[in-house]
């Protein structure tokens, strides 16, 4: 389904027009939201965020220009707003005292550990696709590999060669980023 059909079947409040958006946004708005506050925040906080954005494409969805606006910039943006409210929320609720101190370890392994997460992440939009949605369904998502075949329309077995041969060139950009 192509971006005007499911725009105009998100206007006409069509379910499978959101499922459709969903399901070809989603890697796209993880990239989005990961990107602004990965490493920041739990795993479900991004979860959180990344529904967030297809409940507002859903509820806003009369004020998409068909013609004029591409979907995938409309929900880019929502993603961008939405991961940064969160970051507000974060800073608003969980401000430390001035006299407090984080129990979580050293704070330069904390930064250490978010920019490892980033990069590793970026490594893995680097695969392009099938290959890095697969790796985000999978690793970030939690998907099991029979929802990420049936989701993609791929054979189970080339779900799994492909997870395989990700992980063994993410092994080779790694090395190659070290030793470059």
């Amino acid at each position: 389904m192509n971006d005007e059909k499911i725009i105009k079947g998100l206007k006409n409040r069509k379910r499978s027009s959101l499922e459709k958006a969903i399901e070809k946004y989603s890697a796209y708005v993880n990239v989005v939201v990961y990107n602004i506050i990965g490493g920041k925040m739990s795993k479900e906080d991004i979860e959180e965020a990344v529904s967030d954005v297809f409940i507002s494409l859903w509820n806003n969805a009369e004020y998409i220009n068909g013609e004029s606006d591409s979907l995938k910039a409309y929900i880019g943006a929502i993603a961008r707003n939405k991961a940064k409210n969160k970051m507000r929320e974060l800073k608003e609720c969980c401000e430390l005292d001035k006299n407090s101190y984080s129990d979580e370890g050293n704070p330069e392994k904390e930064l250490d550990r978010g920019e490892t997460g980033r990069m590793l992440y970026g490594m893995i939009m680097e695969l392009g696709e099938p290959n890095n949605e697969i790796m985000i369904r999978y690793y970030y998502n939690g998907e099991k590999i029979r929802e990420i075949s049936k989701a993609m329309d791929i054979n189970i077995s080339t779900v799994k060669t492909k997870l395989k041969r990700s992980r063994e060139r993410l092994k080779e950009m790694l090395h190659e980023r070290r030793d470059g």
